[in-house]
């Protein structure tokens, strides 16, 4: 089971080993749930991937690794499956499903007869807790972008492939609290 600081780990490992860019790795399910704080542990990563590399993944791998549907297992940790170019948002420096397409997604899998019951159980519980955060409940969106700059330097200083590196001026605003492109206090 990952805690959030286990899945900011794993998916900026998976980035690294991929190659690619992390606005490109779309965090959704269970660990984009626990990013925003609605659950404490998740036991995969479900990775939206750009579809050239979920082929790529495809027809290196063949049929064996096909978990259901067009999911595909990447390691015991990390599903992936291509990319519907769905709304997404950067939190802690991992970019996520936004809360209205996670709400889409629970309501999709509640509707799949092969799910298991305690699976749906648990889907239904995150559809509460997400339709409450939709309507203002939890969800602390200056603490998000506060904390999505104190891990930037994680990702700034990884060896991702076209990885943008941060300049002093960002560095400098990021150490006091201003957003990098507008200086707005966070």
């Amino acid at each position: 089971m990952f805690n959030k600081q286990q899945i900011i780990s794993q998916y900026i490992l998976f980035c690294k080993l991929s190659q690619l860019p992390p606005e490109k790795v779309i965090l959704s399910a269970g660990g984009a749930l626990v990013l925003l704080g609605l659950r404490e542990k998740t036991a995969d990563l479900d990775l939206d991937v750009p579809v050239a590399f979920y082929n790529k993944v495809k027809s290196d791998y063949g049929i064996g690794y096909l978990k259901e549907g067009d999911c595909y297992r990447w390691d015991e940790t990390v599903d992936i499956k291509p990319s519907l170019d769905i709304p997404s948002f950067c939190s802690e420096g991992v970019y996520c499903y936004t809360i209205s397409e996670l709400i889409k997604q629970k309501e999709y899998l509640l509707t799949l007869n092969t799910r298991p019951g305690v699976k749906k159980i648990q889907d239904k519980i995150d559809l509460m807790k997400l339709k409450k955060e939709e309507m203002g409940g939890l969800l602390d969106v200056k603490r998000i972008v506060r904390n999505s700059y104190k891990n930037i330097k994680k990702i700034a200083n990884s060896s991702f492939s076209g990885a943008h590196r941060l300049s002093p001026a960002e560095k400098q605003n990021i150490n006091n609290g201003k957003l990098a492109n507008d200086g707005q206090s966070l």
